[in-house]
């Protein structure tokens, strides 16, 4: 998502306003519905060519233009005849972003998992004075919801506002604005679900598989901006449950858990299908996550196994999950109820596979051996060590999904450089 290639669309016509994203430096996307007044009934013009000179005209300019800007005058040039999708040229062919706008990539979702996504648009709740303001939708689709209806079904966070007087949504404008997940463009949203509950926060969204192979709309993208312009991403946006899916896909090859801990991975895997981001779901993953930070319950030792402090630290770990887990039991939700059982799980049986052999073989520790010495002789030592990388796997998979749920602020995060080692829990780190 880059916000000089996001679009503003007046259609003078019908008084239509929407949304859209540069796929090159002068070609818009957006919903078909949203310029349907200005559609050519003799249909769209051949890729790279004009359009007849009556074909009736919309109003665009990009979010980053200036104070004041005017908009620029832009026509369709290619529309689906089975998705709510279409695509602009300015008249002049002049670009609106710089042409060194990096290629785009579309993606569908694969992976029943849910997945973040943002889109950009200029919804009616955000009008100021004669200002349509921006406003950036933050959510998640799960994608086996809508999937009768070939739709992205988009669960939006935060709150947008009232409805305005004379708007039929709360969300009007923001149609045909690009869905992204990751880095790639998955859709473009079309419809509020429910424009009589604005509190409901749901909207629908086009899939890019509908319309991103049409021959035709290659055909202008590429005439715009070369061949590489527009390119299927080669591994699809995999969702927060990415890591603790392929944790119970490697240990299916090569068992390393055991079965306790994998049967309640499995399970939170499948309670996080219809696991919704409503706000008893928010509250309850902020006080988890807090209380995580409050206890202070991952110390540096772990990384460079110290195992004194290893095993210190994951009592104080065992122990946060069981009053998490306690609370959750009888107030839910259930998906979060789920994560916090791997965890705690996880934690208990590696505790009960490792400390006791460690603690029995330190105390026949003879005299004038030094401990750290003494320590590597422990017949455990490796059993120990690859248990608690795999340990280390399953909590940051787990904590993952949590932050789905939590706010910027909130969120225990990940660093990209290594999610095992440098899992950020408010401490130093595991």
């Amino acid at each position: 998502m880059e916000k000089n290639r996001v679009v503003e669309i007046y259609v003078p016509t019908d008084g239509a306003t929407g949304s859209g994203y540069l796929l090159t430096p002068s070609l818009i996307l957006t919903a078909r519905h949203v310029v349907e007044a200005v559609l050519d009934d003799h249909g769209p013009p051949d890729p790279g060519t004009h359009p007849a000179t009556r074909t009736p005209m919309c109003r665009v300019r990009t979010l980053v233009s200036s104070a004041g800007t005017a908009f620029r005058d832009a026509w369709a040039v290619w529309w689906s005849s089975e998705a709510d999708a279409a695509l602009l040229a300015t008249v002049d062919r002049k670009p609106l972003a710089p042409p060194t706008v990096q290629a785009l990539r579309w993606s569908d979702l694969v992976a029943p998992d849910p997945v973040e996504v943002t889109a950009v648009g200029f919804p009616d709740a955000v009008v100021e004075g004669n200002v349509r303001e921006s406003r950036q939708l933050v959510g998640r689709v799960a994608p086996l919801s809508g999937a009768k209806a070939g739709r992205w079904v988009v669960h939006a966070e935060g709150s947008l506002g009232d409805l305005p007087l004379g708007s039929r949504s709360v969300w009007a404008g923001m149609s045909g604005a690009a869905l992204f997940a990751e880095d790639v463009l998955v859709g473009i949203v079309v419809v509020d679900a429910d424009p009589s509950h604005p509190e409901r926060l749901e909207l629908w969204s086009v899939p890019a598989r509908t319309f991103a192979g049409d021959l035709k709309l290659v055909a202008w993208l590429q005439a715009d901006a070369g061949a590489g312009a527009w390119s299927l991403a080669p591994t699809p946006p995999q969702g927060s449950l990415r890591l603790l899916r392929s944790i119970a896909e490697a240990n299916a090859l090569v068992k390393v858990l055991p079965d306790a801990v994998v049967a309640k991975l499995l399970f939170a895997l499948d309670a996080q299908r219809d696991a919704s981001n409503d706000e008893e779901t928010r509250r309850t993953v902020a006080r988890v996550l807090a209380l995580m930070r409050s206890r202070n319950v991952l110390y540096a030792g772990l990384d460079d196994e110290i195992w004194d402090r290893v095993f210190a630290s994951l009592r104080d770990l065992r122990e946060t999950f069981s009053i998490c887990y306690a609370d959750l039991v009888t107030a839910g939700p259930q998906h979060v109820e789920a994560l916090v059982d791997v965890m705690l799980t996880a934690t208990r049986d590696y505790l009960a596979r490792h400390e006791t052999g460690y603690v029995r073989h330190m105390a026949e520790i003879p005299g004038g051996e030094a401990a750290p010495h003494w320590e590597r002789r422990w017949s455990g030592l490796e059993a120990a060590s690859l248990g608690l990388l795999a340990l280390r796997e399953v909590l940051v998979g787990a904590v993952e999904p949590l932050n789905v749920f939590a706010s910027s602020r909130e969120q225990l995060h990940l660093s990209a450089d290594s999610p095992i080692r440098n899992c950020d829990l408010g401490v130093r780190g595991l």
